[in-house]
């Protein structure tokens, strides 16, 4: 947010309620949300995380001050390799797609709006509680960490020390390159 002077909020009620979820799959979502938004969001703008509780339901806003969607994609933003093209914004489309996917199978919903203001509103609604679970055996870890938000605090940590040397970003470009697993994308 800081790198493209984009003002970063988030807001929540006092209120909270339980849900029940797989963490790292709304992580997923979350992610996904958020760097679309500061994909599109030009310099100078603003992004808020909303977090509104009521009616046995938890809401999770993304708004931006972006571009919104276009008209002719409204209809097929969600579909697998839909993309909102703009000069110089990569993406593969999938984004979206598995986003709304991974909602609805937490039997929840992933919607947008455009704002009359300008910019677009993506909207994660979750059932509170457990009840809708009441056919699934419930698997509860409180306690763990986010292994995805760990590695984005590691990031984070990273970036705001002293710039790395030569040396440095030697050691860590061969530590990925050995010790991850690779996938090739062949686009022919």
């Amino acid at each position: 947010a800081a790198q493209q002077r984009i003002d970063f909020k988030f807001i929540t009620t006092d209120e909270s309620q339980e849900i029940y979820a797989d963490r790292e799959k709304i992580e997923i979502i979350l992610f996904n949300l958020l760097a679309n938004a500061f994909k599109f969001t030009p310099s100078g703008g603003r992004i808020e995380l909303k977090v509104i509780c009521g009616r046995g339901k938890v809401h999770i806003l993304v708004e931006d001050t972006g571009a919104g969607v276009a008209d002719e994609l409204k209809e097929t933003l969600f579909d697998k390799f839909a993309r909102n093209v703009q000069p110089m914004q990569a993406g593969f489309g999938i984004g979206l797609f598995l986003s709304k996917k991974l909602a609805e199978l937490h039997r929840g919903t992933l919607t947008f709006n455009n704002k009359e203001t300008g910019g677009a509103v993506f909207t994660l609604s979750l059932l509170a509680g457990k009840e809708h679970w009441a056919d699934r055996l419930i698997y509860e870890d409180i306690n763990s960490k986010s292994i995805f938000l760990e590695e984005l605090l590691e990031e984070v940590a990273f970036t705001k020390k002293n710039t790395p040397t030569t040396e440095q970003i030697s050691t860590i470009a061969d530590s990925i390159i050995e010790n991850k697993p690779s996938m090739m994308i062949i686009d022919d």
